[in-house]
């Protein structure tokens, strides 16, 4: 009897020690971060205006960022988008056009995070 309550009590320990599948916490986003270049915490972002975000274009060897639903990437090192992508081109809100895309909003979690649209 005391040899099963023993181990009743070690399996409940145990279990109670096995991280949480659950890895939509603060310091573990939904999304995949780049360790060599993490996304910044939210109040630490970048401000845009849609005339800033323009010059972003990935032309004459500017960064190249997107905006979606008030978010901008950095797509400048993402060949799909060297001189823009299924007719779209970087430094514009594409949030009405990837809700169309086949990929959707899954790929933007590949992408760095660079500031939010005002």
């Amino acid at each position: 009897m005391t040899v099963k309550l023993i181990t009743i009590i070690l399996s409940l320990v145990l279990v109670g020690c096995v991280p949480s599948s659950n890895n939509n916490t603060p310091n573990n986003p939904p999304y995949p971060t780049n360790p060599t270049n993490p996304n910044p915490p939210a109040e630490e972002l970048e401000v845009f205006t849609l005339a800033e975000l323009a010059t972003f274009d990935g032309k004459e060897g500017r960064k190249a960022y997107v905006a979606v639903d008030g978010m901008v990437y950095d797509v400048s090192d993402v060949p799909e988008w060297n001189g823009g992508h299924q007719g779209l081109t970087p430094g514009q809100d594409h949030s009405a056009a990837i809700e169309q895309s086949p990929h959707g909003k899954n790929v933007l979690r590949n992408l760095r995070v660079v500031g939010k649209l005002e």
